[in-house]
């Protein structure tokens, strides 16, 4: 077998370290330069094991401000291989399958019990992905961030945990498939309508309308990816 590299026994002993605890959710890692002297290894090496937490879900990189624990899960649990799934596009359409089912599900909950603070983090997040469109960027992360607010105003800390595992794992690939499909191209205002459509049925609390709005969107979103989704 392989033996891990350093950057993995990094990623894996810091890992452990949250899974067990003593880094909690919300806590900010020691800075590279504190980790590359404490574990002996290169700032490099410490960078590329942040960097696969961030993969993994288990902490967000905030440019200017560190990394951050946004999760507890162990390393072994269930997770994806981002760099599999670039390369199988079978495994995407499944992966999109699965946030057919759970953004769905999500959106429903959202507009039953969603609060005011929730709807204006949306909003925001709309803003935001409007201001991708005029800027010309991918609007990605906006796109990742709205779905994940969603699944925040659900109150299910275990929805919120997979939706962000997932568009964690996930944003590479979508990048990647968007880059080789023709048919997104010229589909970002038909994106942002899609998105509005979910937040204006969560605001009415319409639990069906929006449950049925956000899976519409995953679908529309796979096949202008060219994948093949739902039944």
């Amino acid at each position: 077998m392989r033996r891990p590299n350093l950057a993995e026994q990094i990623a894996g002993d810091l890992a452990a370290r949250i899974s067990g605890g003593e880094l909690e959710i919300g806590q900010k890692l020691p800075t590279e330069f504190v980790l590359s002297r404490s574990m002996g290894v290169s700032r490099a090496v410490i960078r590329e094991a942040i960097s696969r937490l961030k993969q993994e879900g288990l902490v967000d990189a905030r440019q200017g401000s560190g990394a951050f624990v946004t999760s507890m899960r162990a390393a072994g649990s269930f997770r994806l291989d981002p760099r599999e799934i670039e390369n199988n596009r079978e495994q995407l359409s499944q992966v999109f399958e699965l946030r057919l089912t759970l953004e769905g599900d999500a959106a429903g909950y959202a507009a039953l019990r969603r609060s005011d603070r929730d709807l204006l983090a949306l909003s925001q997040c709309l803003h935001a992905i409007d201001a991708n469109i005029r800027d010309g960027d991918d609007g990605i992360d906006a796109d990742f961030a709205f779905h994940s607010t969603i699944a925040k105003a659900t109150g299910n800390a275990f929805i919120l945990e997979l939706v962000d595992l997932l568009g964690a794992q996930l944003k590479n690939s979508v990048r990647i498939a968007r880059l080789n499909s023709s048919s997104y191209v010229g589909r970002p205002e038909a994106v942002l309508m899609e998105h509005k459509e979910i937040y204006d049925n969560i605001v009415e609390q319409r639990v069906e309308a929006a449950r049925s709005a956000a899976r519409r969107h995953v679908m529309n979103a796979a096949k202008r990816l060219g994948l093949s989704v739902g039944f």
